[in-house]
């Protein structure tokens, strides 16, 4: 693929309020080390699509358009993350990765689908978390508390899985599965009441 074929995919819209560059071309990492980042497989690329319009447009429209702090994270992203010495990064789990394919010809993720980490600057992530666990078909929703980015994913068949994270103090962390009255719990006494 040539460079202007591969700007007018990056270019082209995938929804009403995205471009496949505002996911596959977000974040730090990316911002720093500005590797080739796009879909191979097609089932990514309709994966991504299905993200942004089944998901991140109604968030926009209910609370602005959001900032994408980790998008789509193909082979040549997922190879330069591995290599950091602190990576926080799940590929075999997280979704980030849609349908991408490994060296050996297997997907990076099981799990397929397609995720993105995301916050709004106007909002609390807690807030953010409590409506899109009311009122979208998502697959996994991973909450690391009210000032961090949550991770939201797409699957066909969405298992509406909402994940709160804490971290302690030593690094480790601690996931534990909520429902969606305890989010709520969450958002109005904190961790102990959850």
């Amino acid at each position: 693929m040539n460079s202007n074929s591969v700007e007018a995919l990056l270019n082209s819209p995938i929804s009403r309020e995205f471009t496949l560059r505002d996911i596959c071309h977000c974040g730090e990492t990316w911002q720093k080390i500005k590797v080739l980042n796009i879909p191979q497989q097609e089932q990514s690329k309709l994966d991504l699509v299905c993200l942004a319009t089944e998901l991140l447009d109604p968030i926009s429209e209910q609370f602005g358009k959001p900032v994408l702090t980790y998008g789509f994270a193909g082979y040549e992203l997922l190879t330069h993350l591995k290599r950091k010495k602190r990576s926080r990064i799940a590929p075999k789990l997280d979704q980030h990765s849609a349908s991408e394919l490994n060296s050996k010809g297997e997907l990076i993720c099981s799990r397929s689908g397609a995720a993105v980490d995301l916050y709004q600057p106007s909002f609390s992530s807690i807030s953010l978390a409590l409506w899109i666990s009311k009122n979208l078909h998502f697959d996994r929703l991973y909450y690391y508390g009210a000032d961090k980015p949550i991770h939201l994913s797409y699957h066909r068949e969405p298992q509406r899985q909402i994940v709160f994270v804490n971290r302690r103090h030593d690094g480790s962390v601690i996931p534990r599965r909520l429902s969606i009255f305890q989010l709520e719990q969450l958002a109005m006494h904190g961790i102990e009441q959850c």
